[in-house]
């Protein structure tokens, strides 16, 4: 070997570059999803749309609209596409020990998971009748109804609903950020600025409803909204989006948070592919549900994506201008051994919008060093980043008794999180 492919070689190896796998030999074990639940009704009334108005997908505030379940149909149908069509991953006809999805305890959530395993499994002729249906002829010939494991008040780590005074305490320390305080300034202004507009003069800095009823309204009732507010143009829309936007980032963004926003779940995740990948390479010792397991998903919200987001250094792919994930917007977490040598690696694909596809997006990951093929070992550096020590509820109990707790800075961030 020459002098000058050994410093090259050893200069490649200090900026972290490593012999790209033999992908003749990487099997896929394994996929975990996570993704934001379809278009949703308003959550609130706001002149002229009230809770009345909203009709769609049962009717109230907050439900996945006909449209949003056309959108998760469409998302399951590209994971069809993906892991049945193509790569002959899962099988066409659903397999309860194959796949598994888990969706927080909200209607539309739920109702997203549903629509995403329509697309995933639709009505076909590979249905088998009183196998995978009844044979009645009051059934739809090829249809089969698929589990959604709805999360109790356990998982409420993951779905970001937790009581946890650690982090009302780190929202209220963030607040004298220089940059917070300065997003928070215009919000203010906004706030009151638009108050005025609806004729409310009490608590004007806290009216905060407009920016998130706006997005919704616009879809159904722009012609009304045109018609009975003189105020209301696309620039104010704009305005109050990107407003808001910084400090939606901050309450998920802010590195002391993280460990409890994304920690619990991105931990979740790392654990469950490292016990897959054990029982993929000793399946002999493997008596549990992963035996079996292909496919894990999580129906859940724009915060839970974007958190996630956040930590592997994606946050930028949203494209939204609030800034945070879209309806219908997920993250696939894929993961492969090595048959021969067992060397595992994962990949991560990004779907930002309705009618766009999945997207590879490992080589942004800054831990991947560039690579398509990430090794999983910097998954678990992200893990242990982010892991809450020593655990999450001792974590979110270790508060200074000095601070004193911002209340409205804790309400606005709930405010923000409930989308």
């Amino acid at each position: 070997m020459s002098y000058h492919t050994l410093f090259f070689l050893l200069f490649c190896s200090t900026l972290g570059y490593s012999n790209p796998p033999d992908l003749s030999q990487l099997k896929l074990e394994f996929v975990q999803a996570i993704w934001r639940h379809g278009e949703r009704a308003a959550l609130s009334d706001l002149y002229p749309v009230f809770e009345a108005n909203w009709t769609f997908g049962g009717g109230g505030f907050g439900e996945l609209t006909p449209r949003g379940m056309a959108q998760m149909d469409e998302f399951g149908a590209l994971i069809r596409k993906r892991y049945v069509a193509e790569q002959l991953f899962l099988t066409q006809r659903f397999k309860a020990n194959q796949i598994h999805i888990r969706s927080t305890d909200v209607n539309r959530t739920i109702l997203s998971a549903q629509s995403l395993l329509y697309g995933l499994y639709p009505p076909g002729d590979w249905n088998v009748a009183g196998l995978d249906y009844p044979a009645t002829d009051f059934w739809q010939p090829g249809f089969t109804f698929i589990s959604v494991h709805v999360d109790g008040k356990d998982k409420c780590a993951t779905s970001q609903t937790c009581d946890c005074p650690r982090i009302s305490e780190l929202l209220t320390t963030m607040q004298k950020l220089p940059e917070v305080q300065e997003a928070m300034k215009k919000i203010f202004a906004l706030n009151r600025q638009v108050a005025g507009y609806y004729n409310i003069s009490k608590d004007a800095d806290q009216f905060m409803t407009y920016a998130d009823a706006w997005k919704c309204q616009r879809a159904y009732f722009n012609d009304s909204m045109y018609r009975q507010l003189p105020f209301y143009t696309e620039q104010l829309y704009t305005t109050a989006q990107t407003t808001y936007a910084p400090y939606k980032g901050f309450i998920q963004g802010y590195f002391k948070l993280r460990a409890l926003r994304a920690g619990p779940l991105l931990n979740e995740l790392y654990q469950r592919a490292l016990e897959k990948f054990e029982c993929s390479q000793s399946p002999g010792t493997c008596g549990g549900y992963l035996r079996a397991m292909k496919f894990y998903g999580y129906s859940m919200h724009d915060n839970n994506v974007y958190s996630t987001l956040v930590v592997l250094g994606l946050q930028n792919l949203t494209g939204t201008l609030d800034g945070w994930p879209d309806y219908a917007s997920g993250i696939v977490f894929e993961f492969f051994r090595n048959s021969t040598s067992n060397e595992r690696f994962f990949k991560v694909l990004h779907r930002a919008k309705t009618g766009q596809d999945l997207q590879e997006v490992t080589e942004m990951i800054a831990n991947c060093d560039g690579s398509t093929f990430c090794p999983f070992s910097a998954f678990q550096k992200l893990a242990d980043m982010y892991r809450p020590v020593p655990d999450y509820q001792k974590a979110c109990l270790a508060t200074t008794s000095s601070s004193k707790i911002n209340v409205f800075a804790v309400f606005l961030c709930i405010f923000v999180l409930v989308q």
